[in-house]
């Protein structure tokens, strides 16, 4: 569905015409006369889903050298970097000059998370985790992470270095400011009457706090 949004945004706020715009599905075979009419075509925008990404990257998103930009969408996804969605999305962009990640949430667990995004934004600056958790974080003792540690709160005065270094290199926009048009938030308690199965479940949960389900 996401890819289909994207394609009708650029048609909104850019001059790409339909024949500019390729949204990469279907078999291998299709999406390799895919990534092969792009890569001939003088304007273009490929859209590519973070699981065809991952598919097709060590053979046919090689083509990256031809393009001008990426932008990575949801790119929260990139704090797991062993995945091979990551490894696809840091392999594709390194020979793209100009790269954007987009996320509403840029860490998700802890503040390490933006790792993943600072090193697609800027490969050479940031080649390893360690480092900069080391730069900004204590370390914990945890016999059960490799290494027998783990990263936890700021070093002191840290946070605040780190806030002030991605400032320089990111905007933060928020939704009241950006989709003024919106209503303000509603709530509504709306009551439903509960089957008798549900109803078992529910009186079970009471009793006991707990509850087989079949």
């Amino acid at each position: 569905f996401l890819k289909y949004q994207w394609h009708d945004e650029f048609l909104r706020w850019s001059d790409f015409t339909e024949e500019d715009i390729v949204i990469v599905n279907g078999t291998q075979a299709k999406r390799l006369l895919q990534y092969y009419e792009a890569k001939v075509k003088e304007k273009y925008v490929a859209i590519v889903s973070y699981d065809t990404a991952k598919l097709d990257y060590k053979k046919y998103l090689k083509l990256g050298e031809y393009y001008d930009a990426m932008i990575v969408d949801e790119a929260h996804f990139l704090r797991n970097l062993k995945s091979d969605r990551t490894k696809a999305i840091f392999s594709i962009g390194k020979n793209v000059p100009v790269r954007y990640a987009l996320t509403g949430t840029p860490a998700v667990q802890h503040p390490k998370d933006i790792y993943g995004i600072l090193k697609f934004l800027y490969p050479n600056r940031f080649k390893s985790v360690y480092q900069f958790c080391d730069q900004f974080f204590e370390r914990v003792f945890d016999p059960f992470a490799y290494g027998n540690y783990t990263y936890g709160d700021f070093k002191p005065y840290m946070e605040e270095d780190l806030q002030n270094y991605l400032s320089c290199m990111s905007v933060q926009r928020q939704t009241k400011d950006v989709m003024k048009w919106l209503p303000k938030i509603t709530h509504q308690t709306i009551t439903l009457d509960m089957t008798a199965k549900q109803q078992k479940l529910y009186n079970q949960m009471r009793k006991e706090f707990v509850a087989e389900i079949d």
